[in-house]
């Protein structure tokens, strides 16, 4: 029988993965390049982007946590919050600036309009 932390395991790695899915595809659609290094073509504020300017790094932070506690695992949620805090810290700033360069004002308008996380 499946306890809660089973069953919230369970729904925070099929949310985190739903909406990662969402968010690649949405990405993808628009002709940006799903790898985070290379220079997107467009600026996507629409769709899951609406919610969240990083909603790839939100559902994998989320799935993450999932996992961890479907596994009961303290180690790996301690390191998905790590990765968390480094992505939040170092990469996600680092994008923000590329974005920025790329589309000035209106990457400004929307980085004041949406939270980065959610």
């Amino acid at each position: 029988m499946a306890g809660a932390a089973d069953l919230g395991g369970l729904a925070l790695l099929a949310a985190g993965a739903a909406w990662m899915a969402w968010a690649a595809w949405w990405w993808a659609r628009s002709g940006n390049p799903l790898a985070w290094w290379r220079a997107p073509r467009r600026l996507v504020d629409d769709g899951p982007f609406a919610l969240s300017r990083h909603p790839l790094w939100l559902g994998a932070a989320v799935a993450g946590a999932g996992l961890a506690l479907l596994m009961g695992s303290a180690l790996l949620l301690g390191l998905v919050l790590g990765a968390v805090v480094v992505a939040d810290r170092i990469v996600l700033p680092e994008q923000e600036q590329r974005l920025q360069r790329a589309f000035g004002g209106w990457y400004s308008d929307y980085a004041l309009a949406v939270r980065r996380w959610i």
